[in-house]
């Protein structure tokens, strides 16, 4: 539901070691970003942006204490909380060419999965949902030369074992938390 972890925010914070971008030849400063994605919503929408779901305020305290987890766990880090809003906004300035397709989602999970991969692949860095508890330093499990963390979520010996328990491919990999160099290709 929403995010912590892959953008910055106003309050730069350090990146652990230098992240190298694929392809765009340069570091990323030395400081982390993480980013908190586009589900802690804003109440009300009146700019043409798709419906909330759930405001801010209606994000639950476990909620709070997960988000508020890699702020404690990571303190040289930039957190950053996106609402839908903030998420849209974002969209339209850095990636206006996929303006109409963020809107074209029907549902704020779909925007929110999108949106995800723009803002790490515009910022780089960590971006993790809301509902994802920090319990160790970044900087304890990230490799200093890291310029693609992804997690394998399951992976299935047959399509049709996969297919049993709602999975599409035999391999599938998370996107609920994941980081990345800016402009890393695979994005």
């Amino acid at each position: 539901r929403g995010a912590v972890g892959g953008l910055p925010r106003a309050d730069a914070v350090p990146q652990p070691g230098p992240l190298r971008s694929l392809g765009q030849g340069g570091d990323l400063p030395a400081h982390g970003r993480a980013s908190a994605g586009g589900h802690a919503r804003a109440a009300g929408d009146t700019k043409g942006h798709p419906p909330d779901v759930k405001s801010w305020d209606a994000l639950d305290a476990d909620d709070h204490r997960k988000m508020d987890s890699w702020r404690v766990m990571n303190p040289s880090w930039e957190i950053r909380y996106w609402t839908d809003e903030a998420c849209a906004d974002f969209v339209r300035s850095h990636f206006p060419q996929f303006f109409p397709t963020f809107l074209a989602f029907k549902k704020p999970v779909e925007r929110a999965d999108f949106f995800r991969y723009l803002v790490v692949y515009h910022h780089g860095g960590l971006y993790s949902d809301t509902d994802v508890l920090c319990q160790r330093h970044i900087e304890e499990w990230l490799p200093q030369d890291a310029e693609l963390v992804v997690g394998l979520e399951n992976e299935f010996s047959t399509g049709a074992a996969a297919g049993k328990r709602s999975y599409s491919r035999t391999r599938q990999y998370l996107q609920w938390a994941f980081l990345a160099a800016k402009g890393h290709p695979l994005l």
